[in-house]
């Protein structure tokens, strides 16, 4: 039993690790948007900041 425990452990690690990563990159995709969204929706920087920090708090 030990022996499918151990094994069990990188495939895990891989998910954990590709999640982290796509997480990472779907941030900065959303913080590279935010002047652009900010200017096209007519919308003060602050706010578009408020609804980026929002939007990625439940995947931190």
């Amino acid at each position: 039993m030990s022996t499918n425990k151990q094994s069990n452990k990188w495939p895990v690690l891989g998910v954990i690790s590709l999640l982290t990563v796509v997480l990472n990159i779907d941030a900065t995709a959303v913080h590279l948007a935010i002047p652009v969204m900010s200017r096209e929706l007519h919308a003060q920087l602050s706010t578009i900041v408020t609804l980026a920090t929002r939007r990625s708090m439940p995947t931190t």
